[in-house]
C-alpha cells in the first residue's frame, strides 16, 4: 500500500513541475494552450488515481478516496478543455486552490511525522506546508485585478513547481520514515511476543522441575 501511494504521489508532483515549467517558460502564450496543458494534466492525475485505486488490494482500497478522487480530478479536466473561455478566468484561483491543498497535505505530514517521534522532519515539513499555503492564498485572493497575465502565469508556474519539488521531497523522505517507524514497531512487537512467550514457557518449566526433584532422590529409609 505505501508502494502505491508513493509512486502515484511521485507522478502528481512530476506533473505539477510540468505544468509549473510550462507556465514559466511559456507565460504569453494563448488561453487555450494553458487551458490544453492544465485539462491533460488534471485528467493525467485523475487517471493515475483511479490505477492507483485499482492496483492496491482490497484491505488497502477499503475506506480511501482515491477512485472519488480521480473521477473529480477527470471531470475539472474535462471542464477546463470544453469551457476554456470560463475556465480562463479561474485559472488562477484554481491552481492558487491546489497550491494551498499542497501546502495542507505537506502539514499533514508533518504531524505524523511528529507523532512517529521524528521532530526535527516535522519542523521541516510544517515550515515547507506554510510556504504553499501563504502562496496559494496570495495567487488566489491578493494578486492585484490589474496584473499583467504573463506575472500572474509566472508567479502560479513558480508556485506549481515549488509544490511540486517539495511534494516529491515529502513523499520520498516521508515514506523512508514512515518504513523505519514501522520496522522498529514491528521489532518492539516482536521482542514483546517473544518474552511473553518464553515467560509462559519457562513457568511450567520450573514448576515440573520442581515436581519432580523428590521423585529423583533416594529413600534413605529404603
Amino acid at each position: 500500500m505505501l508502494k502505491d501511494i508513493k509512486w502515484k504521489s511521485i507522478l502528481i508532483s512530476a506533473l505539477y513541475i510540468a505544468a509549473g515549467l510550462l507556465l514559466v517558460i511559456y507565460p504569453k502564450a494563448s488561453a487555450d494552450v494553458i487551458c490544453d496543458v492544465l485539462g491533460i494534466a488534471c485528467i493525467a492525475a485523475g487517471i493515475i488515481n483511479i490505477a492507483s485505486y485499482f492496483a492496491m488490494d482490497l484491505d488497502h482500497s477499503l475506506m480511501r478516496n482515491d477512485f472519488v478522487i480521480g473521477v473529480m480530478f477527470i471531470m475539472v479536466g474535462a471542464l477546463i478543455l470544453y469551457k476554456k473561455s470560463l475556465v480562463f478566468e479561474l485559472v488562477p484561483f484554481l491552481l492558487g486552490a491546489v497550491i494551498t491543498a499542497s501546502g495542507f497535505m505537506k502539514l499533514q505530514d508533518g504531524i505524523d511525522a511528529k507523532r512517529m517521534g521524528f521532530q526535527s522532519t516535522s519542523s521541516i515539513y510544517i515550515w515547507l506546508a506554510i510556504v504553499s499555503i501563504i502562496l496559494g492564498i496570495v495567487i488566489m485572493f491578493m494578486l492585484p485585478a490589474d496584473t499583467a497575465t504573463v506575472t500572474i502565469f509566472t508567479l502560479i508556474g513558480i508556485g506549481l513547481i515549488y509544490s511540486g519539488a517539495t511534494d516529491l521531497y515529502s513523499t520520498v523522505y516521508l515514506s523512508a520514515k514512515i518504513k523505519k517507524f514501522r520496522k522498529a514497531v514491528e521489532q518492539t512487537a516482536k521482542a514483546a511476543v517473544n518474552g511473553v512467550y518464553n515467560g509462559e514457557t519457562g513457568a511450567p518449566e520450573n514448576n515440573a522441575a520442581g515436581s519432580t526433584a523428590p521423585d529423583n532422590t533416594a529413600d534413605p529409609k529404603a
